[in-house]
């Protein structure tokens, strides 16, 4: 599932196709099966997407990952339903994964190029109501910025002045 069509997305996750989604009792074993790897099991797990925040057992399935214990959970999300959903936030809050937000830059013409719209809005208020829960010690932000050319030095300095002064 995905609430975007980003034209390089290898998972192929556009808006109103169908695509394979496992059930949680998949899940669940998935989680068994790396919990039991030897000589290490696993204790690190990422989410990514399409735009996995839009799994309707997304916090189920979070919590299983706590059940197993997956001790570092990562989410690589767009930051939409964190920009615009409270009670989503909120949630986050509680189990307190490792935050990968998606930002492509200040440009809309790039936004629209790599997202297919203008999605700067929603991505500088994500940051910003990360940045707040940052602040109150209630998750975790990585600002690892992935862009191109001259423009990174200058996008991580704002970026990451942001989340150090809390705004967006």
């Amino acid at each position: 599932r995905c609430d975007l069509a980003c034209w390089y997305c290898f998972f192929y996750a556009k808006p109103g196709e169908r695509i394979y989604e496992p059930t949680l009792e998949q899940f669940r074993q998935m989680f068994r099966v790396l919990r039991e790897e030897k000589p290490v099991a696993c204790n690190a797990l990422q989410l990514t997407g399409g735009e996995p925040t839009l799994h309707p057992d997304f916090f189920r399935i979070l919590d299983m990952c706590r059940e197993r214990p997956i001790r570092h959970l990562m989410l690589n999300t767009n930051g939409i339903r964190i920009a615009q959903d409270d009670r989503f936030l909120a949630g986050l809050a509680d189990v307190k994964p490792t935050i990968y937000l998606q930002f492509d830059g200040f440009s809309d013409k790039g936004q629209e190029l790599l997202r297919g719209k203008d999605l700067l809005y929603i991505k500088l208020k994500a940051l910003d109501r990360l940045a707040q829960a940052v602040e109150q010690h209630q998750l975790f932000l990585d600002a690892g910025i992935h862009l191109a050319g001259v423009e990174l030095e200058v996008v991580a300095a704002q970026v990451l002045g942001a989340v150090h002064r809390g705004v967006g």
